[in-house]
């Protein structure tokens, strides 16, 4: 299977695509996929699960995975370098309202509501957005879990570009 970058996958048809996705739900014309078996990177990073949401012919507007560990500086200079300054770079302000709570299954889920404000990388930000004319990449850095969380959605302007 050839390595791809994985933001490569964003406006291709699934069918194009050469790994195994099973799918998961359909709704609304949206289908989302699971794939286990990637050989895709991000930089350096290798990504071997992915989840992805296409449109109703099959193209890719979503694409979900994450990384086994926090986002460090020399990866966001890496990302600087390569995409420049990021729109968004956001952090808790105040934390409004925090709920735990143990499902059926035994697992405890903990939601929280706030406020976010801008900051500074060296700041621990819970967000960093990147806007390009082809797609937005979202970070979510998961600084309890040691885990970063990699969206990457086909921008609005090419929806209609690739139907």
């Amino acid at each position: 299977m050839s390595n791809m970058a994985i933001e490569d996958l964003i406006g291709k048809n699934i069918i194009d695509v050469p790994y195994n996705f099973t799918e998961l739900n359909s709704d609304n014309g949206s289908t989302t996929y699971f794939a286990s078996d990637l050989n895709c990177t991000f930089f350096s990073k290798p990504v071997k699960i992915s989840v992805v949401s296409t449109d109703s012919n099959k193209n890719i507007e979503t694409v979900s995975t994450d990384f086994k560990e926090v986002m460090d500086s020399e990866f966001y200079q890496l990302l600087v370098e390569k995409y420049g300054i990021p729109n968004s770079v956001l952090k808790s302000k105040v934390i409004v309202n925090e709920e735990s709570k143990i499902l059926p299954d035994g697992v405890n889920v903990k939601s929280k509501s706030g406020t976010l404000e801008e900051c500074k990388f060296e700041d621990h930000p819970l967000f960093i957005r990147w806007d390009k004319p082809k797609f937005r990449m979202i970070f979510t850095l998961q600084y309890e879990l040691n885990r970063t969380e990699l969206t990457i959605q086909r921008t609005p302007d090419t929806l209609n570009s690739h139907k």
